[in-house]
């Protein structure tokens, strides 16, 4: 290597070619995984790089070519056992002891799944209508270290992008899959699912370029699955979930209020008996809405008598405002969703 251009002394730029790497181009990805090479500019007819340490890059080419592969004082600077992904402190999870308790039932699935958060590049997708426990699963797992829980209705490809370049996630959990309708977006999921790798490019702008591999298992949730294309669903284990009835659905609002929500147990159980027994409203989303919205009143008088009247009036001014009924009617209109 030269630091004076082969051709013109003026020219602080050279190809591939002036170097001798014309057919040894993924040689200088390596070197950019180094870190002593950066990619400055990437467009579709070429690559412009920047060396951040001119000795090292010239150390490690010179002795590629003597044979020794890209070595720097007689040391790997890539080592094969070196590690590819952006996040690895997240290589190595431990769920908490409690992880998955509030599930009811699927006993064998979730020793399934607490095997699967242990490595990465193991996908799920959990489907079936709504009351069965999807949306669940996916709040335990957004316990784990490094989880980012999203609605996939509720945010882009560049939202979901920016967040893996920013947080890098382990667990990526999108709730409602099925809401994704835009193939560029999918084609976006699959990619990360078959490789943790994800890429940006706008050259024709601003010649933005960024890419990253993170390790990350994706969890998510759908009503259907069928309009996904089977390349697509090939990247996952897809996880067909029966339906609760009215007690499971009981004993699991229960549960999580509990648990996790830390409602006093005799207030949890008046939640899921006046919500899910009485009002057929087996939704642990809206059981939470409706802790929370009585909330200061257990906070101010502590008197489980004034508690339960509040739950009373708060159910009577949503029945007779209509909100149950669509609660209850968002719930339904996937029973038939085969």
């Amino acid at each position: 290597m030269r630091k004076k251009h082969p051709k013109d002394e003026f020219m602080w730029r050279w190809e591939l070619k002036d170097v001798g790497l014309s057919s040894r181009w993924r040689i200088v990805d390596k070197l950019v995984q180094a870190g002593i090479v950066r990619l400055a500019y990437k467009s579709r007819q070429y690559q412009e790089y920047i060396l951040t340490d001119y000795e090292l890059v010239k150390q490690a080419v010179l002795n590629y070519f003597k044979g020794k592969g890209l070595e720097v004082e007689g040391k790997a600077i890539i080592p094969e056992t070196a590690t590819k992904y952006a996040n690895p402190e997240y290589l190595s999870i431990t769920p908490p002891e409690d992880f998955l308790d509030v599930v009811e039932g699927y006993e064998d699935l979730k020793w399934l799944l607490k095997l699967a958060v242990l490595n990465p590049g193991i996908h799920f997708i959990f489907y079936g209508p709504p009351g069965i426990g999807k949306s669940i699963i996916l709040l335990e797992l957004e316990r784990l270290p490094g989880a980012y829980y999203v609605t996939a209705g509720e945010v882009s490809k560049a939202g979901l992008l920016d967040v893996i370049y920013d947080l890098k996630p382990r667990f990526i959990l999108i709730d409602e899959l099925d809401k994704i309708k835009s193939p560029k977006e999918l084609t976006f999921i699959y990619e990360l699912a078959s490789t943790g790798r994800v890429k940006e490019v706008k050259a024709v702008k601003s010649g933005r370029y960024r890419e990253i591999v993170i390790a990350c298992n994706i969890f998510a949730s759908a009503n259907k699955i069928d309009h996904f294309p089977s390349e697509f669903r090939d990247r996952f284990w897809i996880i067909e979930m029966q339906q609760y009835d009215i007690e499971q659905a009981r004993r699991i609002t229960v549960n999580y209020l509990v648990k996790r929500e830390g409602v006093p147990l005799s207030i949890a159980t008046t939640i899921a008996s006046k919500l899910v027994e009485e009002k057929k409203l087996p939704s642990v989303r809206k059981a939470v809405m409706l802790w929370k919205l009585i909330q200061p009143i257990y906070v101010e008088k502590k008197k489980e008598e004034d508690v339960a009247k509040a739950i009373d009036r708060a159910i009577k001014i949503l029945e007779k405002y209509k909100s149950l009924k669509h609660a209850r009617k968002a719930l339904e209109q996937y029973t038939n969703y085969r």
